[in-house]
């Protein structure tokens, strides 16, 4: 996926005995820079205490999540056996597209599947394209990639995370191996896009999980949740994190202005605009959105953004670049007169 490249990937190594009891995520921070050496999945050793102080770690037991079946993912070998063609038999390595060279059947792509939906897959293409009358396919997956989770926003290192197939991983360890949050906690929020990472634009027209550092009794404590593979937690800042350098973005919808601030350090642009306006109203004519800016002359320029491509693909290729004082205005789509 374009959004998660240059990212650094980051070893499995969930340590659900770190999170034993009620000690502060700067004790586990701490931890985890001392053992660093020793731990191929742990965060950069870079991140200061100050920047979790006062956050504790969730004292309840995370909840368990539905069993999942572990899928083909890049880096998988599977076994596949045709029983009518041997020479189909055989091992192949999932490519980084997540497809197989299948020998002369050509490529194949299987990403995200499990050895049910690859087996049907492969028997339909057989049959369809290949001329099979009854072509009888199994495939086992007999060494399973590493599952991935991504973490973006107000951390110290925005990261996608490692973790073993089929296996999950508390919030507060994947806040920790993203190295902490930045500055103080405060108002700070998390959201979490489930499977957030098979979407180009996974905070966008999606129902996420929203939560608080903020707990019942009033204290600053990471929520007791699991996370599991595809899962994109993006943290934002409280009002009171936004300071000097900050970007003002307005927001016209329907003629009604909104105003949209990015840090001095957030990237602001037009695909981080939609990540933090939420769901598009279906009324939206994405094909054509302006942006208008005031010149140091004082002369407007009026920029078309057709972002249609951008929500279908997710490519930085389609992204815009936003400055301070833009108006971006979403227009209502013309509907055809009907007698």
């Amino acid at each position: 996926m374009a959004l998660v490249l240059g990212l650094g990937l980051f070893s499995a190594g969930c340590a659900s005995d770190r999170l034993a009891g009620d000690r502060r995520l700067e004790q586990l921070l701490a931890d985890l820079r001392t053992h660093s050496s020793g731990d191929s999945g742990a965060a950069p050793a870079t991140a200061p205490a100050a920047a979790v102080s006062e956050i504790e770690s969730p004292a309840a037991p995370l909840p368990r999540l539905s069993p999942v079946k572990i899928t083909i993912q890049p880096e998988t070998v599977v076994e596949i056996t045709v029983g009518e063609d041997q020479s189909l038999t055989g091992t192949y390595e999932v490519n980084s597209a997540s497809a197989i060279q299948f020998r002369y059947v050509g490529l194949v792509f299987l990403g995200n599947m499990t050895e049910e939906a690859a087996e049907k897959k492969i028997k339909n293409l057989l049959e369809k394209d290949r001329g099979f009358r009854a072509a009888t396919v199994a495939v086992r997956i007999i060494k399973a990639s590493y599952d991935t989770i991504r973490v973006s926003g107000w951390v110290n290192a925005e990261t996608v995370l490692k973790i073993g197939p089929g296996s999950e991983i508390a919030l507060s360890d994947a806040l920790l191996r993203a190295g902490g949050l930045r500055a103080q906690a405060k108002g700070i929020r998390i959201t979490i896009a489930r499977e957030g990472l098979l979407n180009p634009i996974p905070l966008v027209g999606r129902t996420n999980e929203e939560y608080s550092l903020v707990g019942p009794d009033g204290k600053s404590s990471v929520p007791a949740v699991a996370l599991r593979r595809n899962d994109w937690v993006h943290v934002s800042p409280g009002e009171e994190q936004v300071g000097q350098g900050e970007k003002q973005i307005v927001v016209m919808m329907m003629s009604q202005p909104s105003v949209v601030r990015f840090a001095n350090n957030e990237p602001c642009t037009m695909m981080y605009l939609l990540v933090k306006i939420g769901a598009l109203p279906k009324w939206v004519n994405s094909r054509t959105v302006l942006i208008k800016r005031k010149g140091q002359d004082g002369i407007e320029t009026e920029i078309k953004v057709d972002i249609r491509k951008l929500l279908e693909s997710g490519d930085p290729a389609f992204d815009v670049a936003i400055e301070h004082g833009d108006r971006v205005i979403f227009n209502e789509r013309k509907l055809p007169f009907l007698p």
